[in-house]
């Protein structure tokens, strides 16, 4: 569930961000801000490449410091599994 949180947080901060980016023509603009929208939603993906990549960097953190050590038979019984599977 927390994940979901998350994931809607950063679905309306990024839409908040676009919608911002799409600033209505004006007196002075007649033509509207063009060029705004492109730095709008170039801040709103490189948010997004950080927030992922930093949630697999604590993720992969998180893993090594709790990790535990595989038994020997694990890898002989993964490998059986997968070439007698049958579909």
């Amino acid at each position: 569930m927390l994940a979901e949180v998350v994931h809607s947080v950063a679905d309306f901060a990024n839409q908040a961000l676009l919608a911002y980016g799409l600033s209505k023509p004006d007196a002075l603009h007649p033509y509207g801000y063009s060029k705004e929208r492109f730095v709008w939603s170039l801040i709103s993906a490189v948010g997004i490449f950080c927030l992922g990549a930093g949630a697999i960097i604590v993720n992969g953190i998180q893993n090594l410091w709790t990790s535990q050590v595989l038994p020997w038979l694990l890898p002989y019984k993964l490998s059986r599994k997968v070439l007698l599977q049958r579909e």
